[in-house]
């Protein structure tokens, strides 16, 4: 038995789904293509190509290719012929994309014999889930009374930071009132001093002027 063989799927790689192609797949060209020299030269190419496949077993596959081929450029080269076609082939495309292939539904019992047999299947391949142990508490620390005081002191609300500004500015102004009283003391000491050997002075220099004097009277 001879092998079937597919001319539009070996040669010009269009699938079984997509047979019998439109005229624009059959020159490989864009659907609904207005450019007449595009449409001649995609004919001219495809004819050229299948006139190279012609030898051997599958001349009558590339002659009919060939006759397709040619009929598809005299339709799409003409103005008129090409309009009818293309409203067409629009129709056909908008009937198929309207047709919507969906799976038959299911019954009822087709529902309930499945949901059935999965939850039998469920419950028998899957193993009854352990009952969840209570994890033990961690023992409870007790409660001192005397931990109330440190938890006073750390609840003590934080020092200002004017405070300790303020308490070396007082110390440094005792500082200098002790020292300028300290300072005033000693100077007042000092002129003390110098007013005792003031009076010591003069009064040793009247002794020793009058020494000699007295020696004069002596002398004379």
């Amino acid at each position: 038995m001879a092998e079937h063989f597919d001319p539009y799927y070996k040669w010009l790689g269009i699938s079984p789904q997509n047979q019998p192609p439109d005229l624009y797949r059959l020159l490989a060209l864009e659907r609904f293509e207005t450019d007449l020299e595009v449409i001649e030269a995609a004919a001219n190419r495809q004819m050229i190509y299948i006139q190279g496949c012609a030898a051997g077993p599958y001349v009558e596959h590339s002659q009919k290719l060939l006759n397709e081929i040619a009929a598809a450029r005299l339709c799409l080269l003409d103005v008129r012929r090409k309009a009818e076609y293309d409203a067409v082939l629009r129709d056909k495309i908008a009937a198929s994309t309207r047709t919507v292939r969906t799976a038959p539904p299911l019954d009822d019992e087709m529902l309930a014999g499945t949901r059935v047999g999965m939850d039998t299947t469920v419950v028998s391949a899957v193993p009854p889930p352990a009952p969840a142990r209570p994890k033990p508490r961690p023992p409870e620390a007790p409660i001192s009374i005397h931990d109330e005081p440190s938890a006073r002191t750390v609840r003590r609300a934080p020092r200002k930071k004017g405070q300790p500004v303020a308490t070396v500015l007082i110390l440094a102004f005792l500082a200098v009132i002790v020292v300028a009283v300290a300072a005033y003391l000693l100077l007042r000491s000092e002129e003390n001093k110098g007013g005792t050997l003031a009076g010591v002075i003069p009064s040793q220099t009247n002794g020793k002027a009058a020494t000699p004097g007295t020696s004069t009277k002596q002398e004379t």
